[in-house]
């Protein structure tokens, strides 16, 4: 999750928090960046960098970000929405390869026979790597019989599934767009703080200010980011903010899971494997590294936010803006597909919709609460959690007296989605359906999480969600039956 470094996102959720209450207030202006990060760090000692002006130049391109501008201040890049903080990501800045004080400067030297750039030199205690020869290539750490030669590497560079997180020893970050499928899981994993998303605050705001009608879609993993909070005072928090109106994306989770249910059932008799298509960045992952496996295997069912989007505007109209609010960066990009540009207009995460409430003054504890929202089923409020999207379709199956089961199989966080797609690809999955989640924990431990404490979210959660037990996943499907759920995977359309 994001905030697994609260320290460290303090600077990030103030800056959000101020241009959220600037443009309430009608207030902002992008050449005022400069006057906000002095008063965020006026003259003194630094909090936690090496020098207060350091800090204010992470703060305004904090404060960009927030804009919906890069770091530069500049015009969002297309389609990128994950962009490296400079001045934070220059503090980071290790060897890859480091001789340790294990070394025993032994007689054959077999560092120094294995390196080619002659990088390596005997000191007066240890062998000692001269960095502008090495160009870590490891192989000196292979061949020590000690193993006293650590190799390191950058959080965001381990953390990337895909490769898209380059960068060149002693030099910053940099995300190569192409390869990058948006999951957010190198700012989640950076101490520093260094790589964060764009925001739409902004635009949003402004849209309700204009007097349009704003519809919040809400994920599943909502239940349990405000603390104690019950659904319905979170419900309320959103409508004191500006949202005219509130849709359940576990409605569209229950449209998901009939349509991915039979589509499986009918793969299975033909001997077929499916992989689920809920979370972008996994879907987007099946594209870029393994094709054939998106093409022969994914299901070309809508994920639950693109059917609610498509739900919204069939109820609101044309004129309505849509908003889709959740844990998950990658959302952003999705809403650009062409099976969804249409009918979402912007996609806010939980941290930013925080933001909008405390800019006014909105505590949701502190509210009575609204109930007049279409609920989704307890499966499809569970589509948040680890294996709950793959688990929806039996329970549905058994819902509708179906005697067939299907055999599942749920890949959480990158290390597990990039082993189980490899069997995949390869033939070795048994299983009937994989379920992909690139954050570990399923969405309720998205990056733009703010539950710290998953295994508390998950239990306030299941507290909140025994209201609808008695609901069926076929409620939403016998009532919007005439929505279509599927997608041409070809064109994504």
């Amino acid at each position: 999750m994001a905030n697994s470094f609260d320290q460290l996102n303090f600077f990030k959720k103030r800056a959000l928090e101020e241009v959220a209450k600037r443009t309430y207030e009608g207030t902002l202006r992008k050449e005022d960046v400069n006057d906000i990060a002095l008063s965020f760090h006026p003259y003194g000692k630094s909090q936690y960098r090496c020098c207060i002006y350091k800090e204010r130049e992470i703060t305004r391109e904090r404060l960009y970000l927030a804009m919906g501008y890069t770091p530069e201040g500049k015009e969002q890049i297309p389609g990128q929405f994950i962009y490296v903080l400079e001045a934070a990501c220059d503090d980071c800045s290790i060897h890859r390869v480091r001789i340790t004080d294990n070394c025993r400067k032994c007689l054959f030297k077999a560092c120094v026979n294995a390196c080619k750039f002659g990088a390596i030199r005997e000191g007066n205690s240890k062998m000692h790597i001269e960095y502008d020869k090495c160009k870590a290539c490891t192989m000196c750490a292979k061949a020590c019989p000690y193993g006293s030669i650590l190799l390191s590497d950058r959080p965001c560079h381990k953390a990337c599934p895909t490769g898209a997180l380059k960068y060149i020893e002693g030099q910053i970050a940099q995300i190569k767009d192409e390869e990058c499928v948006n999951c957010g899981q190198c700012a989640a994993s950076c101490p520093f703080g260094g790589i964060s998303e764009i925001s739409f605050v902004r635009p949003v705001i402004e849209e309700m200010k204009k007097g349009k009608k704003v519809i919040a879609m809400v994920a599943p993993a909502i239940v349990g980011q405000w603390e104690n909070s019950s659904l319905q005072q979170v419900y309320q928090a959103l409508n004191e903010i500006g949202f005219t109106d509130i849709m359940e994306v576990a409605v569209g989770a229950d449209l998901t899971t009939k349509n991915e249910a039979e589509e499986a059932l009918e793969a299975k008799k033909k001997g077929l494997k499916i992989t689920t298509s809920c979370c972008p960045a996994f879907v987007s992952f099946l594209q870029l590294k393994f094709p054939k496996v998106y093409e022969n295997h994914t299901s070309n069912v809508l994920s639950p936010m693109a059917i609610t989007a498509r739900l919204a505007r069939e109820k609101y109209g044309e004129d309505a803006v849509t908003v889709f609010i959740g844990p998950c960066v990658a959302k952003k990009a999705e809403r650009l597909l062409p099976k969804n540009l249409k009918n979402i207009d912007y996609v806010l995460t939980f941290e930013e919709v925080h933001a909008m409430m405390a800019a006014k003054g909105v505590v949701p504890k502190d509210l009575e609460g609204n109930s007049a929202i279409e609920a989704g089923s307890y499966s499809g409020r569970n589509f948040c959690n680890t294996g709950g999207v793959a688990k929806s379709l039996n329970d549905y199956l058994a819902e509708v007296g179906e005697e067939e089961r299907l055999t599942l199989k749920a890949a959480s966080g990158p290390k597990l989605v990039v082993q189980y797609v490899k069997e995949l690809s390869q033939g070795k999955q048994t299983e009937d359906v994989l379920e992909g989640m690139m954050c570990e924990g399923g969405c309720m431990g998205g990056v733009d999480s703010r539950a710290s404490n998953l295994i508390l979210a998950k239990s306030h959660a299941e507290k909140q969600n025994i209201s609808v037990k008695s609901i069926k996943i076929g409620t939403a499907a016998e009532k919007y039956k005439n929505v279509n759920c599927h997608f041409n995977k070809a064109t994504n359309e």
